[in-house]
């Protein structure tokens, strides 16, 4: 039935997947990034103006960029899904 404690929570584990999809995705671009690095040091480097290409504060600036962009991209969808009223949810399934 409708009134079930287990479909109340539906909406919170939509949210909850769609975070755990968001962080999957974001670890796989990390480890593809990471990868690409050496080869990327070598051909970019003569582009680059008074930055070492081996920087490590350009590097953590780039890394906490990225995990902002991917806590937002995952945190900003789940906020929608929680406001949503889990009968307005239901009664559209």
């Amino acid at each position: 039935s409708e009134t079930e404690p287990g479909n109340l929570i539906a909406p919170i584990r939509s949210a909850i997947h769609e975070i755990d999809e968001t962080q999957l995705v974001f670890e796989v671009a990390t480890h593809a990034e990471m990868l690409a690095d050496s080869h990327r040091e070598q051909r970019f480097s003569t582009l680059l103006f008074e930055i070492a290409p081996t920087d490590p504060t350009t590097f953590l600036l780039i890394a906490v960029s990225t995990v902002l962009v991917a806590l937002a991209a995952s945190l900003i969808p789940a906020y929608r899904a929680a406001r949503v009223d889990p009968m307005e949810v239901l009664r559209y399934q």
